[in-house]
């Protein structure tokens, strides 16, 4: 078998690189199987992002047909996207079907809540794809739709660029996704960057539009938003449009920021808030903690209802998001920005002597504000919330006790 070594070092130090989840790498090829396991700096196996420590490829000349996640023994696992193994059936040089199988080879549910996809190209562009299930029939994935359609643009300067995509349900009738829209439309400038994209209604006239601009590097400066008759339209969290800086995405309402967005995208101002909010119920008294008590409820409900609007929308699967806590940045700071609200709140709970009972009314604000997102559309009702808002307040309980100790 044959082998090759790939190792990161500082200062002539082997070293693990974070970015890429290992100190070293040790490929090993076996005719059309490639084998290649990770290490950190001490030699022990190294876990990576989508939770392997392993990874076997074959291949069919230079197509790759299949892929499996292996642990530390070199035994099939299940990634963090709920698959073990996932195998492409190519021809053309095009992936015409791809399926997920679990560590015993049988179709597995990913976390989009499909077993596979079929592709139909024509003129070698993507022009259809149906998501199904482990029988091959079309099924709905979580954004809402089981077949995707595209068309391309035919002539220069944008010849092979997507023009519009639109989505259908399982029965080939058109369905919406979550803002409204039943497909989209796109446009680009001379160097061929999006400039324009187009959101329509199932008549085929506009919902709303995002324009984008772009920095002297080429980069996404930032979006805007805008109703059908071309006026600024607020989105479901309270902005207008969005700008990207150093690495950042700021919301902005009009040409300022919203407390409410200000907040989100500000963690260490919001850490600094709850601990100052926790120091002075520590100090308070009773009196005074229920006075603060209702400023911060009012508080909550601002935070996770105002500025809000949509249809109503929700995803009730059990740790969905936790499933990807270490994989998606946005989903690791809402998790945390989830229970970092509730911490202050069970914090003056339990000073106002409700003790255990602290965590039953957190679990009851979290389950009214859930409640309310999932009948209005003030923001999309989820399970895990109301997991990470418990976990907050009881985190605030016990740091209450701990400070009188």
């Amino acid at each position: 078998m044959d082998g090759d070594t790939t190792a990161y070092y500082f200062d002539g130090v082997l070293t693990y690189a974070s970015d890429l989840h290992y100190a070293r790498m040790v490929r090993t090829k076996s005719g059309n199987r490639i084998l290649d396991q990770f290490y950190d700096e001490t030699g022990k196996p190294a876990k990576q992002s989508a939770g392997h420590y392993a990874l076997l490829r074959v291949y069919d000349g230079n197509n790759e047909i299949s892929r499996t996640y292996l642990d530390e023994n070199l035994q099939p696992m299940k990634n963090t996207t709920g698959y073990s193994t996932r195998e492409r059936v190519i021809r053309d040089g095009h992936v015409e079907e791809e399926w997920y199988k679990d560590t015993g080879g049988a179709p597995a549910v990913i976390n989009s809540g499909i077993c596979g996809k079929l592709s139909v190209w024509e003129n070698g562009r993507n022009t259809v794809i149906t998501y199904v299930d482990a029988d091959g029939n079309p099924k709905e994935n979580s954004s809402g739709y089981a077949i995707i359609k595209r068309s391309y643009y035919e002539e220069a300067p944008w010849k092979g660029k997507v023009e519009s995509e639109s989505y259908y349900d399982a029965a080939g009738a058109p369905v919406s996704l979550s803002n409204g829209q039943y497909g989209m439309h796109k446009e680009y400038d001379g160097q061929g960057r999006l400039i324009r994209t187009d959101y329509f209604n199932a008549d085929g006239s506009i919902l709303y539009s995002v324009v984008r601009s772009y920095k002297p590097d080429n980069s996404a400066a930032g979006d805007e938003y805008y109703d059908a008759g071309g006026k600024p339209l607020r989105q479901i969290a309270g902005h207008y449009r969005i700008r990207n800086s150093e690495g950042k995405t700021i919301y902005l309402q009009s040409d300022r920021k919203s407390l409410n967005r200000f907040l989100h995208d500000e963690p260490l101002v919001v850490i600094c808030v709850g601990a100052l909010i926790l120091a002075l119920s520590s100090a308070a008294t009773k009196r005074a903690n229920f006075f603060l008590l209702v400023l911060y409820l009012g508080f909550v409900f601002y935070m996770t209802l105002w500025e809000r609007d949509g249809e109503p929308r929700a995803r009730f699967e059990l740790f969905w998001s936790y499933k990807q806590f270490f994989t998606s940045s946005s989903l690791r700071l809402e998790i945390m920005y989830n229970i970092w609200l509730f911490i202050p709140l069970g914090g003056i709970l339990a000073k106002l002597g409700l003790g255990r009972k602290s965590v039953l009314v957190c679990l009851l604000a979290s389950v009214c504000i859930e409640t309310v997102q999932l009948f209005t559309g003030l923001g999309l009702a989820e399970l895990d919330d109301v997991i990470s808002n418990t976990l907050g307040g009881t985190i605030g309980m016990w740091l209450s006790k701990a400070a009188h100790l």
